[in-house]
């Protein structure tokens, strides 16, 4: 397996940075926040105690655009200190600072900052599509800068996700451009990831010639943990074309800056590809040591991409010196983490992009979801027909014809329940509330019925930090909550998916819809969840709702489908906003119907009222 080397930060400066790192008494805010970003890749502490230290000042409460250059800057540094729980934490905590920026040429640079902590943390979809939010703000005037960043960011994000022709093209389009600008510090970092893009593409010698450009430029002081990330990639690039003196040669060097760094995944991804040269050459008990350490810095650092290099290659050794059952032990764990993986990147997509590609989603898998159903009614009926002809057949032997029959429609009725019924809440399915949904009415004699879409708060926190067990307790938990909550409101509810369930019903006016919402998201707050040594695990919730009536319906689509697109970007909304609110929209009698894909408008020109919801905001 071909080891994991992350790109360099996105739009990264590689400058070297100021010997002190609180702010000087002569510095101005604004050259602290540059400092800040020049020194947050190659000295991470020094550049987090600068952050901390501005956060902490008066003068950034109520300035939305230097607090968030901050956020970035504290975030960055937490990333690169292999603090990704910490990272995502500040993450959160910059997007909803951009809440409070309008103007473009602020938000434009602090989107990218965004994409640029998701990308790190190994959410490339998410990363994606922030940037391709940023890049359709970034078409006016005075932006070419902004727009040649956002087309690096978008090479880096496209080469993570191996679409690696994609990113190539991305990244000599963007050489291009900078060849126009002699002096512009980010030709390093495109040439860095050009060449670790054409590594992965196998385009070996292009790779090799493009990666020995840059040793001389990040031989500069304060740069050692971007060449030592270079060597590294090098001695990878030379192992696979077969010349291991060469590979061995540039891994020593990387080793050697590592000594005097303390970043894990860098390190992890070093001492992997170190026990790769050393199993070739047939050294098993070097390879092993340096397979094991790499996994140990993996770990430390929380980098999944770091911890499944790591695994393959001391699978891959172990089973070399005969240790077998080890070696399954250790294929065992890395199908694992890669079955997480790529689970958690799908569930990071509900919550990190349904704000651009929600509705395409809920299209899609609504379609899916259709042709299931009508698969399992014609399977059903084909089983129905089965039973009348064993019945008929039988009839000859009426006791053991009726037995069949009867055991038979029995099991039948088993079949639809479980179809219909999740496993582990025991709430309605998906299918299930699809096809109650399809019978609601958009309105009734006293007022609209009305969908509601609840997503429980930093889900896979509680899985990583308590464990799955305890994940799947506070799911079966919200589930016996939400069925009393149902009963007592008149609603049906259904688990949609992951952490995400649905509610329906009918109610009177627009103050009783948000009423549920708060009622409902307190009831999930005040749930007494604990884990196996008695912790209490914190619960909370985010929800979107809006009523079937007034909103505008495309051919094809089902009554519900638009208010259940529209609970989703509101959910969306709420989570953007600090999560633990809920947000819903109520139409105007005697407007247009509202356009899915237009509520900003909609509500701005008074086609919708917005209703809001929250501890702080009641």
């Amino acid at each position: 397996m071909k080891p994991a080397f992350r790109s360099l930060t996105m739009a990264a400066v590689l400058v070297a940075g100021s010997a002190s790192w609180a702010q000087a008494p002569d510095e101005t805010i604004d050259e602290a926040l540059e400092r800040c970003q020049r020194i947050e890749h190659g000295q991470p502490d020094e550049a987090l105690a600068l952050a901390r230290s501005l956060l902490a000042r008066d003068e950034l409460a109520d300035d939305p655009v230097r607090r968030a250059r901050a956020l970035g800057c504290r975030g960055w540094a937490e990333a690169q200190a292999g603090d990704t729980a910490a990272a995502l934490a500040t993450t959160d905590a910059l997007r909803s600072q951009l809440e409070q920026i309008e103007a473009v040429e602020d938000r434009v640079p602090l989107l990218r900052r965004v994409a640029g902590l998701l990308q790190r943390a190994d959410r490339t979809q998410a990363s994606i599509e922030v940037l391709s939010e940023a890049l359709a703000l970034a078409q006016g005037p005075g932006l070419d800068d902004e727009r040649i960043s956002l087309q690096i960011n978008l090479a880096i994000a496209h080469s993570e996700s191996r679409n690696h022709d994609t990113a190539i093209g991305h990244y000599q389009r963007a050489l291009s451009a900078l060849d126009a600008r002699p002096g512009d510090p980010r030709r390093m970092p495109v040439l860095y990831n050009l060449g670790l893009t054409l590594r992965g593409a196998d385009r070996l010698d292009e790779a090799r010639a493009t990666l020995l450009e840059l040793i001389e430029p990040l031989s500069a002081p304060g740069l050692e943990i971007r060449l030592a990330s270079l060597y590294s990639a090098l001695g990878s690039i030379e192992r696979a074309r077969g010349e291991l003196a060469a590979a061995e040669d540039h891994i020593a060097r990387s080793a050697a800056l590592h000594a005097d760094l303390d970043n894990p995944a860098e390190h992890s991804a070093m001492l992997t590809e170190r026990a790769s040269i050393a199993l070739e050459r047939g050294q098993l008990d070097q390879a092993l040591t340096h397979a094991r350490a790499a996994l140990a810095e993996a770990e430390r650092a929380e980098f999944v991409s770091s911890i499944r290099g790591a695994l393959a290659i001391l699978a891959r050794v172990l089973a070399a010196r005969g240790a077998y059952p080890q070696a399954y032990g250790i294929q065992q764990r890395y199908s694992e983490v890669s079955d997480d993986y790529w689970r958690d990147r799908l569930e990071t997509r509900l919550e990190e992009a349904e704000a651009r590609f929600g509705n395409e989603r809920q299209a899609r898998e609504l379609a899916e979801l259709r042709q299931a159903r009508q698969e399992q009614d014609f399977a059903l009926r084909r089983q129905q027909l089965r039973q009348w002809v064993l019945y008929g057949v039988a009839a000859a032997i009426v006791l053991v014809g009726l037995g069949a029959f009867f055991g038979q429609r029995r099991h039948t009725h088993r079949l639809r329940r479980l179809s219909r019924t999740d496993p582990l809440t025991d709430l309605a399915n998906r299918r299930q509330a699809t096809e109650w949904l399809d019978t609601m009415p958009e309105s009734t004699e006293s007022g609209w019925s009305v969908i509601w879409l609840l997503d429980l708060d930093h889900f896979k926190r509680i899985n990583d930090n308590h464990g799955h067990d305890v994940g799947d307790q506070a799911l079966v938990e919200l589930a016996m909550m939400l069925q009393r909550f149902g009963d007592n409101h008149g609603v049906r509810t259904a688990r949609w998916g992951g952490e995400e369930f649905v509610l329906a019903g009918p109610v009177d006016h627009a103050g009783s819809a948000r009423r549920i919402a708060e009622t409902l998201r307190r009831a999930v707050a005040k749930l007494d969840l604990r884990d196996r040594t008695g912790r209490i695990v914190e619960l909370t919730a985010s929800i979107g709702y809006a009523p079937l009536a007034g909103l505008n319906r495309h051919s094809g689509q089902s009554r519900w489908e638009p208010a259940l697109q529209v609970a989703d970007q509101l959910l969306y909304r709420a989570k953007q906003a600090g999560r633990n609110r809920s947000y819903g929209i109520w139409p105007v009698e005697g407007r247009a119907p509202i356009q899915v894909h237009e509520l900003g408008a909609a509500v701005r020109s008074g086609q919708c009222r917005l209703l809001e919801g929250s501890d702080s905001a009641d």
